[in-house]
Formats: C-alpha cells, sequence, structure tokens
C-alpha cells in the first residue's frame, strides 16, 4: 500500500467516526491528513518527456528536485542533465532524494556540462548511447537503475561507489540483460556490474559466465567466499577490490583463467585459493594467481 492509499484509507475512517469527534478536533486531524497526502504526491513518481538535451532543470522546480524519489525520463539526456540527476540521487553528500530512476526510454548523447569533475584533464562528459566514467559515481541515494535501451557501451565506474543500488535493471536493450540485479552481457557470458547494495556475502558465480568486467564487484565489503565455474576465463582488472573479507576463492577450471590485480593485497595474502586436483602448480606459476599465498587442491 502506497503513501497516497494510506492517507485516504485515513480520511475515510475519519470520516466515518466524524460524529464522535468535536469539530475543531476534527480539523486538526484533516489538516494532518492532508499533508500527508501533499507529502505522499511529491513523493509519487514523476515522468518527464524531454524533447531537447539539457532542459531537465526546466521541468522541475526546486521542490521536486528536493522531494521526487522516483523519476522516469523520456529522450535525450547529456551532461548538463546528468548533473542534476547526480546531485538530486545525492552525489557527493548533496541532500537529494532520487533513488529509483528509469531510464529506459531515455538516450544519452553527447554535449552539455561536465557533470564529474575529476583531477587534470579526467573531467567526465557524457557519450552517445554510453553510461560513460563516473556517471553515477557516489549517488548515495540510488537504489535502483533502468539503464536506457539504447546504450550500447558500459564504463566500469559508471556504478561505482552506490552503496544503496540494489538493482541495475534492463528494460528492452538488446545487448544487456539483469539477473539478480546484477548487468550482464545479453548471452550471460560477462558480469558487467553487481550493485554494491545488495551486500553479498557468498556468490557462486553461475556457469557460462567467461568474464567478470573490471570493478564488477568492486566495493562490496561484504563478500566472504568467491567460487567461479570452469567456464570462467578472465577475471578483470580491479574486478573484487574493495573486498577486503574474501576469505575463500574457489575455481573449478584446472587451467587457470586470465587474472592480473583483480583482489586487494589482503585478499592475496590471507585467503584460500582452491583449485581442482592436480592444477596448484599451474595456478602457482600463472601471473596473478601466483601472488596468492594459500594455494590448495580439492
Amino acid at each position: 500500500m502506497n503513501k497516497i492509499t494510506v492517507s485516504m484509507a485515513i480520511l475515510l475512517f475519519l470520516h466515518s467516526i466524524n460524529r464522535k469527534f468535536k469539530p475543531f478536533v476534527m480539523k486538526k486531524y484533516l489538516i494532518a491528513c492532508a499533508m500527508l497526502m501533499l507529502c505522499a504526491s511529491m513523493h509519487a513518481q514523476k515522468s518527464v518527456n524531454l524533447t531537447e538535451p539539457g532542459t531537465l532543470s526546466a521541468q522541475l522546480n526546486a521542490a521536486e528536485r528536493q522531494s521526487i524519489t522516483s523519476l522516469k525520463i523520456a529522450g535525450p539526456l547529456n551532461g548538463t542533465d546528468m548533473l542534476l540527476l547526480r546531485t538530486m540521487a545525492g552525489a557527493n553528500g548533496t541532500a537529494g532524494h532520487l533513488s529509483e530512476l528509469d531510464l529506459s526510454e531515455a538516450t544519452m548523447v553527447k554535449g552539455g556540462d561536465c557533470y564529474s569533475a575529476g583531477k587534470e584533464q579526467q573531467n567526465a562528459y557524457t557519450q552517445d548511447n554510453a553510461l560513460s566514467t563516473r556517471l553515477f559515481y557516489g549517488c548515495g541515494a540510488l537504489r535502483r537503475v533502468v539503464i536506457p535501451n539504447t546504450v550500447r557501451r558500459v564504463s566500469n565506474d559508471a556504478f561505482s561507489a552506490c552503496p544503496a543500488l540494489e538493482e541495475i535493471a534492463v528494460d528492452d536493450n538488446p545487448l544487456f540483460i539483469s539477473i539478480d540485479g546484477m548487468l550482464m552481457r545479453h548471452d550471460s557470458t560477462l558480469i558487467y556490474r553487481c550493485p554494491q547494495g545488495r551486500k553479498l556475502t557468498s556468490l557462486v558465480v553461475a556457469q557460462g559466465v567467461k568474464q567478470i568486467y573490471p570493478s564488477a564487484f568492486r566495493g562490496i565489503a561484504t563478500l566472504t567466499e568467491v567460487v567461479l565455474p570452469a567456464t570462467i576465463q578472465g577475471v578483470n582488472d580491479m574486478a573484487f577490490w574493495g573486498c577486503p573479507k574474501i576469505s575463500v576463492i574457489r575455481i573449478e577450471t584446472p587451467n587457470p583463467p586470465a587474472m592480473e590485480n583483480a583482489f586487494d593485497a589482503a585478499v592475496l595474502a590471507n585467503a584460500r585459493l582452491v583449485v581442482p586436483k592436480g592444477a596448484a602448480e599451474r595456478y602457482r606459476s600463472k601471473a596473478g594467481w601466483e601472488n596468492f599465498k594459500h594455494v590448495s587442491e580439492e
């Protein structure tokens, strides 16, 4: 039951018993309920249709920018629009409350302002049909994002530092799917990003997955155990950075996949790497895997 429904239920209840209340008491209750309904309407989903990039600010007044928690956008978005959306979603400690963002009918286009300032020449700008670098980085209020149906590329840090993000959803994009909230290639062979808000403790990567994208599980500090399937061929740069509690990594292929700089130094020093029987020496001599201090067979 949403906030508007609850408020209406309260109003109907009070109306049914209004004869038992003195008029001035009833008036106070009605005012309180009206405030509840106003608050609920402010937080209901808002839909915006844009015809020109850079015009989102003209569609949202100051109060809406602060209060909206759910927003759907159709039309072109550039860096100017993303700068506003990031503020609404709590980027860099801002007071925004935007937690659900549906961009399925939106299109990312090049141009507009820098939406994320970086050191030296690392300022971030939107690119055509891409979730570009640091696009949602640090958006602390976000819980769910539906990516545009037209997106063709995803930066490895587009969803980094989003601790509340629980789901990266896909509506009708031919190149991507979402499984258990994770963004994956359409054929399920590559994991692009697992949202930090899922707070996994044990991860069993499905058979058929061949690659784990850079930073795919970065920042999931609750993770303690990882199981990699026999189909895995690559665990890419920083895939498990910021996961210092990993204590066991089980890998089902006897042939070490490509891996370099995917785990924290503490994990390399303390975690158990469990490999198939007869494969320990291959892992001990393979670039990346040779840095594990505790390798055993099972």
